[in-house]
């Protein structure tokens, strides 16, 4: 694994990440005052109070923190991204009007103008700019570093597995390294199954984690022994149930 690789990434999401809490901060002050004091337009700005208006663009700030907390908590990079971008293109414009009217007013106060000049264009604008160039790949740089997984389970789990399979793929921006299904009607040569294990060993060297399909808590011989090896190597196991789990592990319900 490229450990290096995975150390950028981290720190090119953090640069996202942080200037949502920055953005984040920024609407919910404008949220408050905006609906709880929107008088402070009429004696700083040249714009009259209109609380309308107002309330409605204090709900807009509360929509938008709501998209930005939800993020935060899911820790989704591509949702990080949009945002990002919806917030810089909104900064930019609302900041820019500012701007326009602190400038170009001969009369009247424009405190507010100014505020919202250095706050949302400069500084909203500015830090969002920079925290998407310092979020892009560089050249021959994998731009989404996915968690790789092997999924072990008894063959008698099948569709579960298949259906686990799509959830951490789709759902958790896991990169999941499946299993093909045993023969059913027959026992397995003691050959075939050296083979079996042989290869399981393999996946898991080549992944991040495991995850057992422990359905009622069932873990078999075989998945036992991967359990055994994946533990050996320092690997994270996620287990789908928390019956039965041999220590270690964590359940797919702290991940999902």
């Amino acid at each position: 694994m490229n450990i290096m690789g995975d150390v950028t990434m981290v720190r090119k999401e953090r640069y996202l990440y942080f200037y949502l809490l920055l953005f984040l901060l920024m609407t919910l002050g404008a949220f408050v005052w905006q609906m709880f004091f929107p008088n402070v337009s009429e004696i700083f700005s040249v714009w009259r109070m209109s609380r309308g208006w107002q309330t409605e663009i204090a709900l807009w700030n509360l929509g938008i923190d709501t998209g930005i907390i939800i993020t935060l908590i899911r820790h989704n990079i591509e949702y990080a991204k949009i945002l990002t971008l919806i917030s810089v293109v909104l900064c930019i414009l609302l900041g820019g009007h500012h701007l326009f009217y602190a400038l170009t007013t001969t009369n009247g106060n424009i405190t507010l103008h100014w505020i919202g000049t250095i706050e949302v264009f400069f500084i909203g604008g500015g830090a969002g700019i920079f925290a998407l160039i310092k979020s892009l790949p560089r050249r021959g740089e994998i731009a989404v570093k996915r968690k790789v997984v092997t999924i072990c389970g008894s063959v008698r789990f099948w569709n579960k597995i298949q259906e686990m399979s799509e959830r951490l793929e789709l759902e958790n921006e896991y990169a999941v390294i499946g299993i093909i299904p045993h023969v059913m009607d027959r026992e397995l040569t003691e050959n075939e199954k050296d083979t079996l294990g042989e290869l399981h060993r393999i996946k898991i060297d080549l992944s991040d984690a495991i995850f057992v399909v422990n359905v009622d808590g069932y873990i078999g011989e075989s998945v036992k022994k991967e359990i055994g090896y994946a533990k050996q190597k320092g690997k994270e196991i996620i287990y789908l149930e928390s019956t039965g789990v041999l220590g270690g592990g964590n359940s797919i319900a702290e991940i999902i």
